[in-house]
């Protein structure tokens, strides 16, 4: 039989919206994609990120009202910024698969 292909679509708050809660969730859900990956599926990766480039912008705009020389952060760049550490964080989740002994090479792409 054919490999089966699975997109795993991460919805708009499946990650949480703190770090901490990122952290935790991205754990849990590793261990869904490592069986996933054990049973033979090939898997492609994707997510939403309002939460985070909410957190990302805010945190930004508060640093700006401290530093005056501080210049504005495009909703563009904070998008960047989270897809950036989304991709770090479910990448970080790789010891989990080889804990589970899957031996599969993690890659982050940003479109």
């Amino acid at each position: 039989m054919a490999k089966k292909k699975v997109v795993v679509a991460l919805g708009h708050k499946a990650l949480g919206t703190t770090l901490p809660e990122q952290k935790s969730a991205v754990k849990k859900t590793a261990a869904i994609i490592a069986d996933l990956v054990e049973a033979g599926a090939e898997l492609v990766i994707t997510h939403s990120n309002a939460p985070q480039v909410g957190m990302i912008h805010t945190a930004m705009n508060e640093f700006g009202k401290v530093h005056s020389d501080y210049t504005a952060v495009p909703m563009s760049v904070c998008s960047a910024m989270s897809q950036g550490y989304i991709g770090y964080d479910i990448q970080n989740a790789e010891p989990l698969c080889r804990d589970q002994s899957i031996e599969k090479r993690i890659e982050c792409q940003m479109f």
